[in-house]
C-alpha cells in the first residue's frame, strides 16, 4: 500500500484524519471522503478503492439503461446525475437528482 499504514482506528480526532487522508492515494481519498464510508475503517477503504473506476461522462452520458443489470455502485464526485424516467406521457422526468457525495 505505498508504506501507508492502514491498520488505523475507525474514529480519529479530526487532525489526525485529516493527516490520514493526505497521505492516501487519491482513489482511497476520495472514498474515503464520502459520507456514507466515514466511519468505514481505512482497511476497507482500501478493498473498495481495488475494485474502483474512476468515469469522466459528458452532459448527456448514459449511466445505465432502465431494466438494465447494476455493474456497480456509482459515487458523484462532481457535477451532478438526473435518475430520468418516462411518464405515461412519454416525457422524460427527474426522479432524483444526485448531487457530489451522492451515491446510487
Amino acid at each position: 500500500m505505498g508504506g501507508i499504514d492502514f491498520d488505523l482506528p475507525t474514529r480519529m480526532a479530526p487532525q489526525a484524519r485529516r493527516n490520514t487522508l493526505d497521505a492516501l492515494p487519491a482513489t482511497h481519498r476520495m472514498l474515503a471522503e464520502m459520507p456514507i464510508l466515514r466511519d468505514i475503517h481505512f482497511d476497507t477503504i482500501a478493498l473498495l478503492a481495488k475494485g474502483t473506476r474512476i468515469l469522466e461522462l459528458g452532459r448527456d452520458a448514459r449511466v445505465f439503461d432502465r431494466g438494465s443489470h447494476p455493474a456497480g455502485l456509482y459515487f458523484v464526485v462532481s457535477g451532478g446525475v438526473k435518475l430520468m424516467s418516462l411518464g405515461p406521457d412519454k416525457r422524460a422526468r427527474v426522479v432524483e437528482l444526485f448531487q457530489p457525495c451522492g451515491m446510487f
